[in-house]
């Protein structure tokens, strides 16, 4: 194995070009390495230890729970993806050689809280329906958007010639759904 190779050196020369390849969301990719390479950019990839990870874990997580401004918050699920980074990158070390092991293996994610409802109640559902109804177009829009699988941006790209009124169909291209 390598044991010349650091954090930061790895991260500039084979992570940042992978990550780049893999076309993922480039600033927050950037910014899981840059917080990561505040702790270990001139470490060794080969000493960094399990505890080392748990270390940095417990940092990033303690800036999230004070919840000072001049540090910037980082919530439990942010920290847990800066974590998953982390474990990226050493996997990719261990594919390149320089790692026999990701110390990331036995590091456990931080708790999150559960998820948030976005759910609307019935009163606020029929508050909706009767304030939508004093603009056509708005109330039309919705209905579209509550009953077919488009995003925003795809309603908001329709056409009149992507419409068959016909056979009540219409045509979107570049669907996910």
């Amino acid at each position: 194995t390598d044991t010349e190779t650091t954090f930061g050196e790895f991260c500039e020369t084979k992570y940042k070009p992978y990550y780049q390849q893999k076309n993922v969301n480039l600033v927050a990719k950037k910014i899981d390495v840059d917080l990561l390479n505040k702790y270990w950019e001139n470490t060794p990839l080969v000493d960094i230890t399990p505890q080392d990870c748990r270390n940095v874990q417990h940092l990033l997580s303690r800036r999230s729970r004070r919840g000072r401004k001049d540090l910037g918050t980082i919530s439990p699920s942010s920290v847990n993806r800066t974590m998953t980074t982390a474990s990226r990158i050493f996997s990719l070390a261990g594919q390149e050689g320089i790692l026999d092991r990701n110390p990331m293996q036995f590091v456990e994610n931080l708790k999150e809280p559960p998820p948030r409802s976005r759910l609307l109640t019935a009163k606020e559902k029929e508050k909706l329906w009767k304030e939508l109804r004093k603009d056509l177009l708005l109330f039309r829009l919705v209905t579209l958007a509550v009953n077919l699988p488009l995003r925003r941006a795809q309603l908001l790209a329709i056409r009149p010639d992507a419409i068959d009124f016909q056979t009540s169909q219409l045509l979107c291209s570049a669907s996910k759904g």
